[in-house]
């Protein structure tokens, strides 16, 4: 009798919670979060252009500031496929580049990444 009258508690005052939210909890602000919780952003340097493949190879990719805690570790050598329609004449052989993805499409273990943006940038 005691744990049902306790689950009947608990239901009670989850659905209390439920319908009293924070104004800062509406359905924008968690939609925005979450599309920006999933957006990583890389600095590198250009290898090689490939317009054929459509990909681009960085070397010296480490994870922005804006991604990151602490100090930038150099993670090597990828493969990055650009966004649809990027404008190869942006970048060249040695520019440094800013190379914004969606986290599920970094694959550490084949070294490649979907590139959302690919912008030059700075080191």
């Amino acid at each position: 009798m005691g744990s049902v009258g306790l689950i009947v508690i608990a239901i009670g005052l989850v659905a209390i919670l439920d319908r009293t939210s924070s104004p800062g909890n509406s359905p924008n602000d968690v939609r925005a979060r979450a599309a920006t919780a999933n957006t990583l952003q890389f600095n590198g340097t250009v290898s090689v252009v490939n317009e054929t493949k459509g990909t681009v190879v960085i070397s010296d990719l480490y994870f922005a500031s804006v991604s990151r805690s602490g100090d930038a570790t150099n993670l090597g050598t990828w493969t990055v496929t650009a966004p649809p329609n990027f404008d190869y004449t942006t970048i060249s052989q040695g520019a440094n580049v800013v190379v914004g993805i969606d986290a599920k499409t970094f694959l550490a273990t084949s070294h490649t990444l979907t590139a959302i943006t690919l912008v030059p940038g700075t080191r």
